[in-house]
């Protein structure tokens, strides 16, 4: 792989666990459907490790919406004028989403230092395969 080939690898994988990250951040919704479409785009031509980060970052973000949206929508079936049911699930949502954006933010610096990096979330535990 040429040098150049090498740094268009490099710039992908950032860009798939940035794409995580963002999806938690700043743009839900559409940072995952970016990267869907990226995940899409690039799976002919993917290298071992573009195909992990790839498989990572899009499976952790269906995980964090799975345990995120549901905790989030309970909140529909609270009263609203009881406040002391919102305390615990505002905390736990906080909570949640705070360790989710820190393996992102961990991903993201595994990255850019050249290593590889796992999720540690069911289904994700395992490298399939070292670059």
């Amino acid at each position: 792989m040429g040098d150049d080939e090498r740094q268009d690898e490099q710039h992908k994988v950032v860009l798939a666990h940035a794409l995580y990250l963002a999806n938690l951040l700043l743009a839900p919704g559409i940072a995952f459907l970016l990267l869907c479409w990226c995940r899409r785009r690039w799976h002919g031509q993917a290298t071992p490790r573009l195909a992990e980060a790839l498989h990572q970052s899009w499976g952790a973000s269906w995980r964090a919406g799975l345990l995120l949206v549901p905790l989030a929508l309970s909140g529909l079936l609270l009263d609203p004028s009881r406040a002391a049911g919102w305390l615990p699930l505002i905390l736990s949502f906080l909570a949640l989403h705070a360790v989710l954006a820190l393996m992102g933010i961990a991903a993201l610096a595994r990255v850019l230092a050249d290593q590889p990096f796992c999720y540690p979330l069911p289904g994700l535990w395992r490298h399939r395969q070292e670059h």
